[in-house]
């Protein structure tokens, strides 16, 4: 694996009352931010007073862009472009989800650990089920079920306890990553070789 960025290690403070959802990733294909939009449609006929923050760049802005206009989501689903300042940026968020198709290693799920937040993310073949404990630092979803991202979601919505109790999770197991733990691993792997 790799390590989480001794930057992201320090103390961060996780606000509850936070009414934002963030998302990270290029705006590509294999980002499925056009079945987040459709999501978040549906989060929002419920909860008018969330937002959703998308961060990052790439070739499917327009149609993105596009696909927010049409659903009225304007205001609601934001595309923040790409930003300099992302770490700090964590903390004004409830939760963060990921809407992939497929991934490697996730790293803007290490982030969003490290910084506390609880996530959720659909359960595709490698990456979020070696970051997230489903049920408790978020919770993993079966693959493209929009369905179940949308209960999944409404249950961190609706439920503050909830959320406080995943941050405290993702905190304690962001050590997991460290730069420590991650040498270590290395040191053993290398070690087994010889």
């Amino acid at each position: 694996y790799n390590p989480i960025d001794e930057v992201l290690m320090k103390g961060h403070d996780y606000n509850p009352h936070s009414q934002k959802i963030i998302s990270v990733g290029r705006l590509s294909y294999p980002k499925n931010f056009e079945l987040l939009i459709e999501i978040a449609s549906e989060v929002f006929k419920r909860h008018p007073d969330w937002s959703w923050d998308i961060y990052g760049e790439g070739e499917l802005h327009g149609e993105l862009q596009s696909k927010i206009d049409a659903y009225h989501l304007q205001g609601q689903v934001v595309l923040k472009g790409q930003v300099s300042d992302i770490y700090d940026r964590y903390e004004d968020y409830a939760f963060m989800v990921m809407t992939s198709r497929y991934e490697g290693f996730p790293m803007t799920l290490l982030e969003g650990e490290a910084c506390g937040l609880p996530m959720v993310s659909f359960d595709i073949k490698s990456g979020p089920n070696e970051i997230i404990v489903d049920g408790k630092n978020g919770f993993l979803v079966p693959s493209s079920n929009k369905q179940a991202m949308l209960q999944k979601i409404e249950e961190l919505i609706t439920d503050t306890k909830l959320r406080s109790e995943m941050s405290r999770n993702s905190l304690n197991m962001r050590h997991n990553f460290s730069l420590s733990q991650i040498t270590q691993q290395w040191k053993q792997v290398f070690e087994n070789l010889s």
